[in-house]
């Protein structure tokens, strides 16, 4: 558990401790895995050698923009709709000035039941905001 340390954490700690890997290291891995891939060169990255006549390229290497994937407006949430359903969310805006706020939604047989929202402190982060969506939605 970390207590006390949101806004102070970093957000390497944050992903190593939520067991994902830091951005700047999938990216790293991403671009020698492309650079095998897709261009045929060689690369070094992370004490590992990647050569193109080694690596098997996937069967697709179109952009996921590109795969026709139907998009749907209807609600398709995956449970059945005499089921609670609650969403969370927080958010931090910077564009003049800083506004940090929390909100969460309860639907019931797909119609709203309640909801909330609360403008937080200027000085709290998103996490902090999310933590306070998911302890109000709780009684």
């Amino acid at each position: 558990m970390i207590f006390r340390a949101y806004r102070t954490t970093s957000s390497v700690s944050l992903l190593v401790l939520s067991g994902l890997a830091p951005v700047d290291l999938v990216i790293a891995r991403e671009a020698a895995f492309t650079n095998v891939i897709s261009f045929g060169v060689s690369t070094h990255c992370f004490g590992r050698s990647w050569e193109p006549l080694y690596e098997v390229p996937p069967c697709n290497l179109l952009h996921p923009a590109n795969k026709s994937i139907p998009i749907s407006l209807e609600e398709n949430w995956g449970t059945d709709k005499t089921e609670f359903q609650i969403f969370t969310d927080a958010t931090v805006q910077k564009l003049i000035r800083e506004l940090t706020a929390s909100a969460f939604c309860v639907f019931c047989h797909g119609f709203i039941h309640h909801k909330w929202w609360a403008k937080l402190d200027d000085n709290n982060s998103v996490f902090q905001a999310e933590m306070v969506a998911l302890r109000v939605d709780r009684p």
